[in-house]
């Protein structure tokens, strides 16, 4: 974490609030006290205690400094341009005392920090007599390094520093400037008479007067003279000119070779119009009519199949969970008396009875997502028999779950009416939702396919997986194969129903979806603990970009038409990224802007629901998907080493990664989900019979790596 993200979670702190934080290319930090928006410049070579000075500075103005009331004033007629440095100068006094009271750590900070700007004449009083200055500039000056000055003030004057020390209120500040304002008018009366006096005696080359009531030459260069004049000609108006001139050197501290900074926002996404529900997915299984009447045939394979081993991870299940509450367990003493203890007395104090209570667990849920890209047709069939084992358990133990499949194939929409027309009012929903420098989902085809919810009827549910089954055994018959009109057909005799088609890898647009899934699952199940599953085989498409607004038709926005752009992120790319809700923001960084946005979504999805989020990586060269995986980690530390993680996976068939984002992800190979039934030729030898037995084991252990894992991680 670098200085600027630490003191972002410092200003966050600090103000007790999720405040919005942004560096920007900008003079002077600010804050926005109506959007509540802190936005701190690109500052260089500074100092700790400097950038503590000046985010602690501005988190004061967000705690103590009123909008309303700091707008109205500096527009106030019945005062010069230059009130503000009045109002600057006090209110910074106001917020500073505020702030240190708060929290009395800062103090030293701001001392050291002071002194700093100070000895770099930040004040501009290097060339100036400080007790010659204006009340309201000794008085910024005694504020914040009077420590380091020994400046005098007259009675009267003490006695308004003592009524600014005092000051807790807003309205006070004002009181007291306006106040200060009318004084520094008198104040400048008389030193522009005395400096045109002077002026007068230079040019007559008359002297002035010593405290002797002597004359004495005004020795003054033409240079001289003239800075004189130019002076009287400042005395105009009151001002605050070591306030002026801090803001003037403010420029000295910022980053000129800092790159840009570019701020994206994460919206709140209403998953509704991108769902299809499993009622419109059991509508739209319009399968053939040879293929319904194997339907129960085919689930009867399924379940004789699978059944002992979904009653296996009933129990282990059941074991872990029993063992985890006896691990909880807590044995305590009552006020009773234990009679069979009592012929201990005389050597015994242990003679009351005990009870033991045993905490109760948390409730846990599941939400899967899972890949229908095209390129999951090798594995597809053993990923869904990994799901439907899973659904399986899950209501055997009462386990509430919900299954969605995420896509973005359209040629759903001209094979079949009825799917045509739930995509044409679903889409028609999701038009005018962009907002600028939003996070938005631009692919029309996106969807998100829901299969299994733990709340669809008995029947729903058998004809569910009956359909899957279905789906399954086509392509363990069809491994698939690749039409130039896009996306994978399902084999020569196209036995899948026309939704089931796959195209492309939307796996960021699920992410922002993901949030409101969770909000809505855990609002229907009351589940304490949510474990979130993302099954995929790689990388997430660019399907989630910033929105620019609308193009313009006749001058007026086109909701049908936003604009957008691409994210932009890379390895040493200044772009972050901040959840509306939450105020949580996550700086992207990864060699590759969808691979850095990923990471980046995961986490806020973790930060802001606080599930568990677990991520499987079907791939065929898991050495190389793990070198790429360990390239792209944002700190290239030298914690992880390749060759340890791949000898792990030489003997659990998992290579485990702890990436950003994800509690735990796992890259598995693609050949592990596959069909494991003994396969072998009617007239296969002995030897062949023999390899195949051995393969078939061998794929039946693998098989089970993510329901094992599961287990483990809800029991």
């Amino acid at each position: 974490m670098d200085i600027k993200q630490s003191k972002s979670i410092l200003a966050r702190l600090l103000a007790k609030e999720n405040l919005t934080v942004q560096h920007k290319d900008i003079p002077t930090a600010y804050f926005d006290t109506k959007n509540r928006l802190l936005a701190l410049p690109s500052w260089k070579d500074m100092s700790s205690d400097l950038y503590d000075l000046l985010t602690g500075h501005e988190v004061g103005h967000a705690l103590y400094t009123p909008h309303e009331g700091w707008h109205d004033q500096v527009m106030d007629k019945d005062f010069g341009d230059h009130f503000k440095g009045f109002l600057n100068v006090l209110e910074d006094a106001r917020i500073e005392k505020l702030i240190k009271r708060q929290y009395p750590g800062i103090k030293k900070n701001f001392h050291v920090a002071y002194r700093e700007l100070f000895d770099r004449d930040f004040f501009g009083i290097a060339q100036e007599d400080v007790d010659d200055l204006l009340f309201i500039d000794r008085l910024n000056l005694y504020f914040k390094v009077g420590a380091l000055l020994n400046i005098d003030f007259s009675p009267a004057e003490q006695e308004l520093i003592q009524e600014v020390e005092a000051c807790e209120t807003w309205d006070e500040v004002v009181d007291i400037a306006k106040r200060l304002y009318k004084m520094a008018e008198e104040e400048l009366k008389d030193k522009k008479l005395k400096a045109q006096a002077d002026l007068m005696k230079i040019e007559f080359g008359e002297g002035t007067g010593d405290d002797d009531g002597q004359s004495q030459e005004l020795d003054l260069t033409d240079e001289e003279a003239e800075a004189l004049a130019q002076k009287i000609l400042d005395m105009q108006t009151p001002r605050s000119l070591t306030d002026e001139a801090f803001r003037k050197r403010e420029h000295e501290l910022l980053d000129e070779k800092s790159q840009p900074y570019n701020y994206y926002t994460v919206g709140t996404y209403d998953a509704n119009p991108y769902v299809w529900s499993y009622k419109t997915m059991l509508q739209l299984h319009n399968f053939k009519p040879e293929q319904e009447e194997r339907r129960a045939e085919i689930y009867a394979a399924f379940r004789l199949k699978n059944l002992k081993f979904i009653n296996y991870l009933v129990k282990e299940f059941e074991l872990r969970r029993n063992a985890q509450q006896l691990a909880r367990a807590q044995i305590s003493k009552t006020g009773e008396i234990d009679v069979k203890k009592l012929f201990k007395y005389k050597f015994s104090e242990d003679l009351f009875l005990k009870v033991t209570s045993i905490p109760k667990g948390k409730n846990h849920g599941l939400v899967m997502f899972y890949d229908m890209s095209g390129s999951m047709h090798s594995s597809i069939a053993g990923v869904i028999e990994q799901i439907l084992i899973l659904v399986e358990f899950c209501r055997k133990v009462n386990i509430p779950f919900e299954v969605y499949g995420f896509t973005n194939d359209n040629r759903v929409f001209w094979e079949d009416k009825d799917s045509t027309k739930v995509y044409q009012d679903q889409w028609s929903l999701r038009r005018g939702a962009h907002i600028d420098n939003q996070l938005s989902i631009t692919d029309p085809d996106f969807r998100l396919q829901q299969y299994f919810s733990s709340n669809m009827s008995a029947v729903d549910y058998k004809r569910m997986v009956g359909n899957l089954c279905m789906i399954m055994k086509t392509w363990m018959n069809n491994s698939g194969r690749y039409s130039r009109d896009g996306g994978y057909d399902y084999g020569w005799m196209n036995f899948q129903p026309a939704c089931e088609h796959m195209h492309s890898t939307p796996l960021n647009c699920a992410l922002l979806l993901s949030q409101n899934i969770f909000d809505r699952f855990r609002a229907r199940t009351g589940a304490e603990i949510v474990n979130m599953v993302f099954l995929t085989d790689g990388e997430s498409d660019q399907t989630v970009k910033v929105s620019q607004g609308y193009y313009d038709i006749d001058g007026k926005p086109d909701l049908t038409s936003p604009r957008f752009q691409y994210v932009d992120s890379g390895w040493y790319s200044n772009t972050f990224i901040t959840d509306n809700r939450t105020k949580h923001t996550i700086r992207l960084r990864a060699r590759h802007s969808q691979k850095s946005l990923n990471k980046a979504l995961l986490e806020l999805v973790r930060l802001n629901t606080g599930c568990n989020i677990v991520g499987f990586y079907l791939t065929n060269s898991v050495r190389n998907t793990v070198n790429q995986e360990l390239r792209s980690q944002q700190d290239m530390n030298n914690s992880l080493d390749e060759n340890k993680i791949m000898e792990q996976f030489r003997q659990d068939r998992v290579a485990i990664l702890r990436q950003a984002g994800y509690n735990e992800y796992y890259i598995v190979k693609s050949d592990m989900v596959v069909n494991d039934e003994f396969d072998v030729e009617a007239n296969a030898n002995v030897r062949d019979i023999g390899r195949a037995f051995r393969k078939m084991q061998k794929s039946k252990g693998l098989n089970r790596v993510l329901l094992n894992r599961f287990i483990k991680m809800i029991a």
